[in-house]
């Protein structure tokens, strides 16, 4: 990677392109557009920059029955606290407090609630090994729809 980069996804991870639908992270390039949000609407930004590089340690494994994620420990994820502020936080400091939880794509509250009723109660946070390739994107707004297999989270960038 050209920088320190402290925050990245492993190679299975998806992001969401407003052409293609849901792209492998490693397939994206500079100029596709991805699912962000801006202002606090959900819309599509271009890809500012990509970074990939080989890490070899500790990644933060975010798994429910929602959600999985492979992030790195100081990935941002996009959170809101039980008095409704929204804010970005590390994949360490959401292990830390479990007041907190990452936001799901779901704009409508009722699916919001039932999305954050399941997650805290079944998720599990913990450090795995990885070896392999790694991933950043940048975009305007610094925020993006991220997914391995199951349901999708925002998360910082």
């Amino acid at each position: 990677m050209k920088d320190k980069i402290t925050t990245f996804f492993d190679d299975k991870t998806k992001v969401l392109t407003e052409k293609e639908g849901w792209q492998l992270i490693k397939d994206v390039k500079i100029g596709d557009y991805i699912a962000t949000i801006k202002y606090g609407k959900f819309m599509y930004d271009t890809i500012k920059d990509i970074q990939q590089g080989r890490f070899d340690g500790n990644m933060v494994h975010y798994t429910n029955e929602e959600s999985d994620l492979l992030v790195a420990p100081k990935q941002p994820f996009y959170t809101k606290t039980q008095a409704g502020i929204y804010r970005l936080v590390s994949a360490e400091y959401l292990m830390e407090h479990p007041n907190l939880h990452a936001i799901p794509p779901s704009p409508n509250e009722t699916e919001h609630k039932r999305f954050i009723n399941t997650a805290r109660k079944e998720l599990f946070l913990k450090y795995k090994p990885y070896n392999g390739i790694v991933y950043h994107i940048t975009v305007e707004s610094h925020v993006l729809l991220a997914k391995r297999e199951k349901g999708a989270i925002w998360c910082g960038c």
